[in-house]
């Protein structure tokens, strides 16, 4: 398992890391702050970094297409999807709305 972005980081110029809300065995799920409209999101990552099963890559992109075609009240929007490049991180970031 990756570590965590500490609190307070910025993704891409617009997502602050609040805290980690989850993880799972090659993710994890953060409460963010949309820096651009002030909302509350939820920023769910997958590291590529040591990643031995591309199906968990191809599944978590079919993932991110599903949530951006769903259009309901009771379920969170879907924003943005991107690649985080760090030093020692190469990884997918979905992010949604947070209810």
């Amino acid at each position: 398992m990756h570590e965590a972005q500490p609190q307070g980081a910025l993704i891409q110029a617009r997502y602050t890391i609040l805290d980690v809300l989850g993880q799972g065995g090659s993710g994890l799920t953060y409460r963010a702050e949309d820096t651009v409209t002030g909302r509350s999101v939820a920023l769910k990552e997958l590291s590529l970094k040591g990643l031995s099963d591309w199906k968990k890559l191809e599944l978590f992109e079919r993932e991110a297409l599903v949530l951006k075609s769903l259009d309901h009240p009771a379920i969170p929007q879907y924003i943005d999807y991107f690649q985080v490049d760090t030093a020692d991180k190469i990884g997918r970031a979905s992010c949604r709305e947070r209810v």
